[in-house]
């Protein structure tokens, strides 16, 4: 029996729009095409996703590290949130 285990790394994604929910998640071997992936994400979101038709509101809230990134609206996070997180996972 193989013991053998890999390290994935898994890109979380979380929304809510106009109280629509729904997650997605997409697995790479490497970090780097995970941070690059999240990042194309974000470009993506801000350009045409709900990013895009929340940030010019009073309460919008954005907080983004190299791992991260979570968009909302304060007291209203249910119904317009962008989430996203890079996880590292083992895997046999």
């Amino acid at each position: 029996m193989n013991s053998s285990k890999s390290i994935v790394y898994a890109v979380n994604e979380n929304w809510a729009n106009d109280g629509h929910e729904d997650s997605a998640v997409t697995l790479f071997y490497s970090k780097t095409d995970a941070i690059k992936y999240l990042n194309e994400l974000i470009e993506e979101d801000s350009k045409d996703g709900i990013t895009s038709r929340i940030c010019d509101c009073k309460n919008f809230v954005c907080d983004r590290t190299e791992d991260s990134y979570d968009c909302y609206l304060e007291g209203d996070y249910n119904t317009y949130h962008y989430t996203i997180d890079i996880e590292q996972k083992e895997v046999r």
